[in-house]
């Protein structure tokens, strides 16, 4: 059956959203863990152009203070995969 060209064919898109998906999926403490995590980042993300005064303020340079974020970040990343194997061992409940 063909359209006449003035007709328009309506595209249907899903209408489940992400966060009804993977948020709605999730426990109250890991929706806890979840939004305390992004607030955690996004204070850091605000503290890093605060970096070079605290510095100055110190007596270092920015190439030190980039020395040890870089060193928390890479701590962190261990940590992370650290007590995820463990949790995956022991147990996500019982690690809470």
């Amino acid at each position: 059956m063909q359209t006449k060209p003035s007709e328009k064919r309506k595209l249907s898109l899903p209408t489940t959203r992400a966060h009804d998906t993977i948020v709605g999926m999730l426990s109250k403490p890991e929706k806890i863990l979840l939004w305390g995590n992004i607030l955690w980042i996004s204070g850091v993300g605000m503290l890093g152009p605060l970096f070079a005064i605290f510095a100055e303020k110190i007596g270092g340079n920015i190439l030190e203070i980039s020395w040890a974020y870089a060193t928390y970040l890479v701590v962190t990343g261990i940590g992370i995969i650290v007590v995820g194997t463990l949790g995956d061992r022991i147990g996500h409940k019982r690690l809470m």
